[in-house]
């Protein structure tokens, strides 16, 4: 089985597909940084001896851990997802400490940031008033605030 294909782009740099030994499916391309193909060739080896580099700062990973991340990634992608499965993908990053504030975008309360503008400032609907005449706090639309 190959383990890694080689090809340019349309600069003339070399990019190289590399192959999960597990599955037999091609990862992402990634830019070689070289118009040479020997250089490249020589850089694709390192990478698989030593790890492949990721991220902004260029740290290597082992291609096992590099292949698992583009399988989570593609399974992401390509898998129906619901908000619950959102959810529960957010909560195994919140417990390992990789985010710490997520939003749903549909779901109970969700509100769009102009429809709860529009309904704040309309004195017959809003909430906020709704409340302040429960708790028998008296507003009227000579308020400073309406």
């Amino acid at each position: 089985m190959r383990r890694y294909y080689l090809h340019t782009r349309h600069n003339g740099t070399f990019y190289v597909e590399l192959v999960d030994p597990a599955t037999g499916l091609k990862l992402t391309a990634r830019s070689t940084g070289t118009r040479d193909r020997d250089e490249a060739v020589l850089k694709i080896a390192e990478w698989l001896k030593s790890g492949v580099p990721t991220g902004h700062q260029r740290h290597l990973r082992p291609m096992e851990v590099a292949t698992g991340m583009d399988a989570i990634l593609t399974a992401i992608r390509k898998t129906d997802l619901n908000s619950d499965d959102a959810l529960r993908i957010v909560a195994a990053l919140k417990e390992r400490a990789l985010i710490d504030v997520s939003t749903v975008k549909h779901g109970k309360g969700s509100v769009l940031f102009n429809d709860f503008l529009d309904e704040f400032w309309d004195y017959e609907a809003s909430p906020y008033v709704r409340e302040k005449k429960l708790t028998g706090i008296v507003l009227s639309c000579r308020d400073p605030m309406f």
